[in-house]
């Protein structure tokens, strides 16, 4: 039984269907992050990645989703690349502005674990 449900979508459909350069090169980074086995680092990029299967997520009312969890199998709803630009930006000044309140609480360790994270997830963004 084909499931079609119209929903209204918190985010635009991207006209490109497949998974956006920036969005391989976060899966990327993390798969070299984890085979680095760096902690921090894997950190970071695992909760962009988290950020951004978030802003995929189709955004349903509680009785739709009971429906639609028990009817069919959602699909992710894709994002383009100045989206996923923006949640890897706003990923990383959440780290540097948590940093910035650990270093004045006297954090040096977290803050310090923060910065790292920021950093990885800002190569992403900023390395070709």
């Amino acid at each position: 039984m084909d499931c079609v449900i119209e929903l209204p979508y918190r985010y635009t459909v991207s006209s490109n269907s497949s998974e956006s350069g920036l969005h391989a090169r976060l899966a990327s980074a993390l798969r070299d992050a984890r085979r680095r086995r760096d902690l921090t680092a894997v950190a970071g990029l695992a909760g962009a990645s988290t950020a951004l299967a978030e802003a995929e997520s189709i955004q349903l009312p509680g009785e739709a989703l009971a429906i639609l969890a028990a009817s069919c199998t959602p699909t992710r709803i894709p994002v383009g690349d100045h989206q996923v630009r923006r949640i890897l930006l706003e990923q990383c000044d959440g780290r540097e502005r948590e940093a910035a309140a650990c270093l004045a609480q006297g954090e040096t360790v977290r803050a310090e674990r923060l910065r790292g994270e920021a950093a990885a997830i800002s190569g992403v963004l900023f390395d070709a």
